[in-house]
């Protein structure tokens, strides 16, 4: 599995040491390990986390500017249970916002091909999936979309979707060239 981004652990012992080293070398003062304090230390990771955000976030943002459709589905975990979700899009701000609404942790990673996304917020954690939608999945759901006598429901549109009119976005293997292994 290939982490893209998390910020779930952002004060491991690694996360602590890389900041304490940025201190002292980006520091105009001659400081030490000793001199730094706790809230510098907490400081520089949230600093550090927002870079890697921000990269993290364009490598995506480039990946889906490709003008094909995708579908983000799975469970929303509320204070009241899980629910299932899912949205078809082309906009992948938009859909990446609606997914994390309220989350303060989110998390992407790829596991061979597959493109997850975790967040969590006060009330549970939401675990999706996103598959880029094919032509025929995309005409499907529009025909469905703009048919108001259509009595499918979304949900069951979805699973069409996902089961017969969608693939793997591979974002580790095209962004990263790490290949997906076959049959696993």
């Amino acid at each position: 599995m290939t982490t893209i981004y998390s910020n779930y652990d952002l004060f491991t012992d690694e996360m602590r040491a890389a900041a304490i080293e940025s201190i002292i070398e980006n520091s105009i003062e001659d400081i030490t390990e000793e001199n730094i304090t706790e809230q510098e230390i907490t400081d520089e990771i949230y600093f550090m986390d927002e870079i890697n955000w921000e990269d993290a976030k364009r490598e995506l943002e480039d990946f889906f500017s490709d003008n094909k459709t995708y579908i983000i589905y799975g469970n929303v975990g509320r204070w009241n249970g899980n629910f299932k979700a899912g949205h078809i899009f082309t906009d992948f701000e938009d859909a990446f916002y609606k997914a994390i609404k309220d989350c303060d942790y989110w998390e992407f990673t790829d596991d061979n091909g597959h493109l997850l996304l975790k967040c969590s917020h006060h009330d549970g954690t939401n675990y999706f999936e996103i598959r880029e939608v094919t032509e025929r999945g995309a005409e499907y759901f529009d025909r469905w979309n703009y048919n108001w006598s259509d009595k499918r429901t979304e949900e069951y549109v979805h699973n069409q979707i996902i089961n017969k009119y969608s693939r793997l976005p591979r974002f580790a293997e095209k962004v990263y060239g790490i290949k997906v292994k076959r049959g696993a």
